[in-house]
């Protein structure tokens, strides 16, 4: 059974947890560690403190959505849960979220944070005049130590600096075209949650969810399966062949790879919602 996505007021949370308190497993410091697809170091917050006066944002808002997991390894209910969530009025065409991962087991009293992804949410359609979208990510590179130099640097491998596809994604158009491009920078599990089936019931949970956030519109996930960057190991190379064949089975293919003939590489896969 799976619970319907739920918007309320942020100042009221603790509505999403009457059945029992959240057992941080975990410090949000401590969370930049290695992921199953990319570790990108982001920034909790979307605006600086010197530009909050500059850019009011509207109210906070928070969501969440659970699918419950039965299986030879655990049985309860996985949620995830996008807390805080605002919109910068500078900027918005793009939106940073990371949503932290929770689990109960079906005889546990408590819920424990198990792990968290890291999303960047790029909206394509019009903002005002022309698409800032373009003109932000694809048409200049962006600096080593920008927050969304990741984000960039793969849209840039399949639309070009006027916002078209490029002629090795065009065979992807159907998948790629949408008015939201929804980025996973990272998805993490605590190593003792890995390999449980809990991968599957996340992304269910968030190919759900994000359409529900988004108010139904079109939207286009885009990932890079692999681990953190650098690692040419053989082991590296068959850890990024499993999440190739994992995100597979949840309805992704790929739309641009750099050397096919040799892991670890450079892939993006996408699906549309």
């Amino acid at each position: 059974m799976r619970t319907r996505s739920q918007r309320v007021d942020s100042a009221q949370p603790e509505q999403q947890y009457a059945d029992g308190a959240v057992t941080r497993a975990r410090k949000r410091a401590s969370q930049d560690h290695d992921a199953p697809l990319q570790d990108v170091p982001l920034q909790d917050e979307l605006l600086q403190d010197d530009e909050a006066d500059a850019a009011p944002i509207d109210d906070a808002r928070f969501l969440s959505d659970s699918e419950e997991v039965n299986n030879r390894h655990v049985r309860g209910t996985l949620t995830i849960i996008f807390e805080d969530i605002r919109d910068n009025a500078d900027t918005p065409w793009v939106q940073i979220l990371r949503p932290y991962i929770v689990f109960q087991a079906e005889s546990a009293a408590e819920k424990q944070e198990i792990g968290y992804l890291n999303l960047t949410l790029v909206h394509t359609t019009t903002f005002g005049r022309g698409k800032p979208w373009i003109r932000g990510l694809l048409r200049t590179a962006l600096a080593k130590n920008d927050r969304l130099k990741t984000v960039s640097d793969a849209l840039r491998l399949l639309w070009d600096t006027s916002g078209r596809l490029r002629k090795n994604a065009g065979e992807f158009s159907d998948a790629l075209a949408s008015d939201t491009i929804a980025y996973v920078c990272t998805v993490f599990l605590e190593e003792a949650w890995r390999n449980k089936g809990l991968g599957p019931a996340a992304m269910t949970i968030l190919h759900r969810i994000l359409p529900a956030h988004l108010d139904h519109a079109n939207v286009t996930m885009l990932l890079q399966p692999s681990m953190l960057d650098g690692d040419s190991s053989p082991e590296a190379g068959e850890i990024q062949r499993a999440l190739i064949r994992f995100y597979g089975q949840s309805g992704y293919r790929k739309v641009y790879e750099d050397m096919p003939d040799v892991l670890p590489n450079y892939t993006l896969m996408s699906r549309k919602l």
